[in-house]
């Protein structure tokens, strides 16, 4: 029984009052025998396997408590579910109890015993599995239904993201988006939750085990699906102006910052640039990602150095560090340049915009043949650092973040996330 199910009259507590007050012991084995392993070694892919839980040393500790304690006294193994073929008591528990000296009958919802073969018997006709033996992986029938009904019945974990309203609101900053959002943020939750169980074992559970996606997973889906986000979204231009081309890219940046990599002063940036803003080419940002509300915010933030230029109406992903605020996800950080993949190297970029005169869209030959080890060096696979060092850097920077109850408001199922963020209209926000 679980201690905190949320049939109150079940609760471990409430149970355990109830039964001594009728002169009944009660005992809790749900560590042992439960079906809610947060061990990840007894889950593939988030899916807990039974076959794996039966194997653990705690398992087969129960299992033997309750064939020694089944010699002394009458015992009733409890669970929430009425239907026993539809339970873990008898398609985990039972599977491994049963045999020629156990006597195993099911106390069903009219209150009438079924015998523990009657109900494979039920269960063998459910599934649609003969009783006969067949060339099989495994050879015995019953083996078959037992099996079957564990995977339809095994615990599945939840990917949770914390941050994912986070990256709606930065997304939908600018006005609702169109149809075609929904499935490219689909996509790109479905990606999160895909690396975050890949990297499952260094990753966080909260307490009922759930993987928790980090940002370190988004750091790695960001790289992979941002330029297809904004192409989704019919903001995939590309610009024949140098510097629109670096905003565009960085999604955003100070004049201070342009000016550098431009090699200019930022006096020519800000003489370039009021056309742009007068035009409505370009817009003013804080580092999130967020206009200012009035000339005076902005004034105090370009003093502040904190004002940044990004392409107005611009529908994309946010980067961490407008998520985070943490200048180690900024350009040139330490977490930024550890999970850097660099999928769009400087060689790349020079490939492609070859001169002003390069007509875009254009195909690129790659002689990969004949190529020496001064090209492009393609995907960065392995950091410079350690492994010992961006799992310090992340502990780290997981500490200064303000920790999120996986269970509040905040933070979203992913399973019900994406339908909660698109409630309220095309691309609404949750309150």
């Amino acid at each position: 029984m679980s201690p905190l199910n949320e049939n109150k009259h079940i609760n471990q507590g409430s149970i355990r009052q109830s039964l001594i007050h009728a002169g009944i012991d009660y005992v809790y084995l749900g560590k042992e025998l439960g079906p809610f392993s947060k061990d990840p070694n007894c889950c593939v892919e988030g899916i807990v396997q039974y076959n794996l839980i039966a194997q653990t040393r705690a398992f087969r500790d129960g299992i033997s408590r309750i064939k020694k304690d089944a010699m002394i006294y009458n015992l009733a193994l409890m669970c929430a579910e009425k239907e026993p073929s539809e339970c873990h008591r008898m398609i985990l528990v039972c599977r491994h109890l049963r045999g020629k000296d156990a006597e195993i009958k099911h106390i069903l919802a009219d209150g009438n015993l079924e015998d523990n073969r009657d109900t494979e018997r039920r269960l063998m006709k459910m599934l649609k599995i003969k009783d006969e033996i067949l060339f099989d992986e495994i050879e015995d029938p019953v083996e078959r239904a037992y099996e079957e009904m564990g995977r339809r019945n095994a615990f599945k974990h939840r990917n949770d993201t914390p941050y994912a309203k986070d990256i709606a609101e930065f997304i939908n900053r600018r006005g609702s988006l169109p149809i075609a959002s929904r499935r490219a943020f689909k996509r790109v939750l479905a990606t999160i939750k895909t690396i975050a169980l890949i990297h499952q074992r260094q990753g966080r559970r909260d307490d009922m085990g759930n993987v928790i996606a980090d940002y370190t997973d988004y750091a790695l889906a960001f790289q992979n699906l941002g330029d297809s986000f904004r192409e989704s979204l019919g903001e995939g231009q590309r610009y024949t102006d140098d510097r629109m081309r670096i905003i565009d890219k960085e999604g955003q940046i100070t004049p201070r910052s342009l000016s550098k990599k431009e090699s200019v002063s930022t006096a020519t940036i800000s003489q370039w640039l009021k056309p742009m803003i007068e035009k409505g080419v370009l817009d003013w940002c804080d580092e999130k990602g967020h206009g200012f509300r009035g000339v005076a915010d902005l004034e105090k933030a370009k003093r502040s150095g904190k004002a940044y230029l990004t392409v107005s109406g611009g529908k994309r992903l946010p980067t961490v560090f407008e998520i985070t605020g943490d200048v180690r996800w900024d350009k040139g950080g330490e977490l930024y340049l550890a999970y850097d993949l660099r999928l769009d190297g400087v060689e790349g970029e020079k490939a492609y915009h070859q001169d002003e005169e390069t007509v875009i869209g254009q195909d690129v030959i790659i002689d990969f043949e004949n190529a020496t080890s001064n090209d492009n060096p393609g995907v960065k696979v392995l950091s410079e650092k350690s492994h010992a060092e961006i799992l310090k850097m992340v502990d780290d920077f997981r500490k200064k973040q303000q920790a999120i109850d996986p269970n509040s408001a905040v933070s979203i199922n992913f399973s019900n996330e994406f339908a909660e963020i698109l409630s309220q209209g095309p691309f609404g926000l949750v309150n």
